[in-house]
């Protein structure tokens, strides 16, 4: 039996945008905005190669401070063809978790989106939305 194997910890293939942290320790991708941005966007992408069978996390806000903040991840293969949208999430949403099969999946891009209203006194709200124990098993 294989044991799952965690994005956090894994290299990555291609990173567009800022903001994105792998943490290692608590296996959760994390996405902070930056100060002065009213909409952004970052992805980064991992290379599969077919062998893994479903990729799984619980996506959370919850410990974003801004109240009229809201973000979404939307997670593609290497056509750009959608596994999985979250809804539009806030600081107040559940977190949600999901599980979708990635067989035969060459390549995973997991874009982050986020939207608020800027404050120029942030650097970096801490952090926006994550994706704990985001992973995958073969």
């Amino acid at each position: 039996m294989n044991e799952d194997i965690y994005f956090a910890t894994t290299g990555y293939d291609k990173l567009d945008g800022d903001g994105i942290y792998l943490d290692s320790e608590t296996k959760t991708v994390y996405y902070y905005v930056d100060k002065g941005d009213d909409e952004v966007k970052a992805s980064i992408t991992y290379n599969l190669n077919g062998l893994a069978k479903k990729v799984m996390g619980t996506i959370d806000m919850s410990d974003t401070p801004l109240n009229e903040a809201e973000g979404k991840v939307t997670i593609c293969d290497q056509d750009d063809r959608v596994l999985y949208q979250s809804p539009a999430m806030r600081n107040t949403t559940s977190p949600i978790p999901f599980e979708i099969s990635a067989a035969g999946v060459l390549q995973i891009r997991v874009e982050f989106s986020a939207n608020h209203d800027a404050n120029p006194s942030r650097v970096y709200v801490e952090p926006y939305i994550k994706i704990k124990d985001f992973r995958y098993s073969q």
